[in-house]
């Protein structure tokens, strides 16, 4: 049987799956809910998206959507009891799981990806390396049924640290059964996927552009693409031997 030589290890938030575009959603599912249930005015439930937006301005670096869930679930708590002060914690858990099944609710590969993916399967060994807490990455592995086609599914709460430690795309390497420079990386972040990438002596790396990623940088990818079907095309260029 055909064993793959060449591995592609793959991000998952806003790389195979629409992570933010997911959060946006469950934000307005919990503007809707204010209104609809909670007899907030159009105005209040506004105040809130702008608050929310400006407290999720103030994580620090490495902070994200993927690693931060309970974060975002706390704050969306905390806003809407200064909004309104009478709003009871059942309330509050009421609307936090509101926004959860609405943030879930889309967290699969649309069928762009998946046609992607069983192309790449003939020919690679697949691995999602994602960061964040295990509880909350695996229920998006799950929703995605992601294992349907990927060989190898990390998770960086498994492992106690976080992309860019080099440690986590040797483990992914190891377990797809080959050498670093047998891999390249795709995903949607400079610094944890492509510097880290780099820094572990993967073959080599492909950014897929964020629009939000406005930082300035003193490093390139091997390759950006818009999108990551268009990896399909990259890989034509990339010289593996």
């Amino acid at each position: 049987m055909f064993q793959p030589r060449r591995g592609i290890i793959f991000d998952l938030d806003n790389t195979l799956i629409t992570t933010t575009q997911c959060q946006d959603d469950a934000l307005c599912g919990v503007q809707h809910e204010l209104i609809a249930t909670y007899d907030a005015t159009t105005k209040l439930a506004d105040e809130f998206l702008t608050l929310f937006k400006n407290a999720q301005f103030k994580l620090t670096e490495g902070q994200t959507i993927a690693s931060n869930f309970d974060w975002f679930k706390l704050t969306i708590g905390s806003i809407v009891q200064k909004l309104i002060p009478s709003f009871s914690e059942k309330n509050m858990l009421s609307l936090c799981k509101v926004y959860e099944d609405a943030f879930f609710k889309d967290m699969v590969f649309s069928e762009e990806i998946i046609s992607m993916l069983q192309i790449l399967k003939k020919d690679y060994k697949l691995c999602i390396l994602t960061n964040g807490p295990s509880r909350h990455q695996l229920r998006k592995l799950v929703k995605s049924e992601a294992n349907k086609y990927m060989d190898v599914l990390m998770i960086s709460g498994d492992y106690n640290t976080l992309k860019p430690d080099p440690k986590l795309f040797h483990t992914a390497c190891r377990k797809l059964g080959l050498e670093n420079r047998q891999c390249i990386m795709v995903g949607d972040n400079l610094f944890t996927d492509i510097l880290g990438a780099r820094n572990a002596g993967l073959k080599a790396n492909v950014y897929v552009e964020c629009k939000e990623d406005l930082r300035e940088r003193d490093f390139e990818a091997d390759y950006s693409i818009k999108h990551v079907t268009q990896l399909l095309e990259i890989l034509k260029l990339i010289k593996w031997e």
